[in-house]
């Protein structure tokens, strides 16, 4: 790849795509039980050589993973405060002892062994896979009903994921880690959901290895997840992001295209389609994606800030301070819109409108040194904090030691600060 600068921008949506998100809370797990899904030596590794060694022909099968509420894990009533510690342990072991037995009673009573396997995965999480079933609406049907024992039983919830087999490519063992997936999308709602894996789920896997920064792997689950729903644009989106991020600009050009002709007004792929060509050095075209973005919904940051800056760049100021401005409302925690917004001020000889940006920058951003060196010119050009100017300008100097412009500042405001001086000694003299 070319040395060019790295396209950095990335927000992903959780589940923004899933038509029940519009009526239900949602909630992003504590924990991923996919991450157990990216590490060499997983936990997973007893039930997934178990089904490989199941040869069910030609019969479907159906894997699902059951994570009883970490709760119920635990004693109801705890122990004693001045029980000793391994008393304590015993009492959780004990605990989840309970807990697997009622899974191993409840499943065994509904299936023979030539039917179906399980495992105890860790403390809250079981797996299993059953393959004698004429229908996938009979197969739900059981995986309900064995739900619903347990969770009377053991008087708790239970979010589950499940996976159907055959289904595309994939084998018994990417089956199960489907099911994994599809948990942690369950995972997103209240706790007693069970969902059947589909795009979404990949896409939740998928966002989840981008904020481990397994760029990699997320890629491949958007890929994946792309393969089932062509038309989701939450996940050409995010690929597009991914492609970015790792450089390769052509493709996630590519994969914003797509997004774009499955909606055309979405803003923050028209922002990623901006910020792409702006990355790539072509600001015309950057720009005219960002004003329609803006058109859409002018109230997004990114969109605003980037537009800003390139109007600026391309000495259209007038053009730039309305985004700049509406980007220092959106993100008033963000320094660099109002650094260029004390340098738009500074050229329009606005200086008490400079200053106030610029000052609002250095508090933001105490090693700014634009602004450092730009609050000091004002106060020399006011003449007044001579003291403070002649701090700021130090510092600037300090932080940029080769910017010419900041030490003909500080030379003017030290020239400033030796007359004042002088003018003092001959007054007390």
């Amino acid at each position: 790849m070319t040395d060019q600068p790295k396209f950095t921008a990335k927000e992903i949506h959780f589940l923004k795509s899933d038509p029940q998100s519009d009526t239900e809370h949602l909630s992003e797990p504590d924990t991923y039980l996919s991450d157990l899904l990216f590490m060499n030596e997983s936990v997973l590794a007893a039930f997934e050589g178990r089904l490989k060694d199941i040869d069910i022909g030609d019969h479907p099968c159906v894997c699902a993973v059951f994570r009883i509420d970490p709760a119920a894990c635990k004693e109801s009533a705890p122990p004693h405060d001045n029980a000793p510690e391994d008393q304590c342990i015993e009492s959780d072991d004990d605990r989840i002892d309970d807990i697997r037995s009622v899974f191993e009673t409840l499943f065994n009573s509904l299936l023979d062994h030539e039917r179906g396997i399980w495992e105890h995965i860790r403390d809250d999480l079981f797996a299993f896979a059953f393959f004698d079933f004429k229908a996938k609406k009979q197969a739900i049907e059981w995986i309900t009903l064995l739900k619903e024992k347990i969770e009377i039983r053991l008087n708790t919830r239970i979010t589950g994921g499940l996976c159907f087999h055959p289904f595309q490519e994939y084998s018994l063992a990417d089956t199960f880690h489907n099911a994994v997936k599809a948990l942690d999308h369950a995972a997103f709602y209240e706790p007693g959901r069970v969902m059947l894996f589909d795009a979404v789920s990949l896409n939740i896997c998928g966002d989840r290895c981008y904020q481990c920064g397994r760029n990699q792997d997320a890629i491949s689950e958007y890929q994946a997840g792309i393969r089932l729903d062509q038309t989701d644009i939450n996940l050409l989106n995010s690929l597009g992001v991914c492609y970015g991020i790792e450089n390769d600009l052509e493709q996630a050009k590519k994969q914003f295209k797509k997004a774009l002709t499955v909606n055309p007004k979405d803003p923050m792929v028209l922002y990623n389609m901006g910020l792409i060509y702006s990355t790539a050095q072509s600001d015309k075209r950057a720009a005219a994606y960002l004003r329609k973005a803006h058109a859409i919904d002018p109230q997004v940051f990114e969109v605003e800030f980037l537009l800003g800056q390139i109007l600026q760049k391309d000495e259209k100021p007038d053009l730039a301070l309305p985004h700049l401005e509406n980007a220092c409302r959106l993100n008033p925690e963000a320094s660099i819109p109002f650094k260029l917004c004390g340098d738009i001020y500074l050229e329009k000889e606005q200086l008490e409108k400079a200053y106030q940006f610029y000052t609002k920058a250095i508090k933001l951003n105490p090693e700014d040194a634009d602004s450092l060196s730009g609050a000091a010119h004002i106060l020399e050009r006011q003449n007044k904090n001579i003291s403070i100017a002649l701090t700021f300008a130090r510092k600037s100097v300090d932080l940029c030691p080769d910017s010419e412009l900041y030490r003909e500042r500080l030379s003017l405001i030290q020239s400033r600060q030796a007359s004042k001086d002088d003018r003092k000694r001959l007054k007390a003299s």
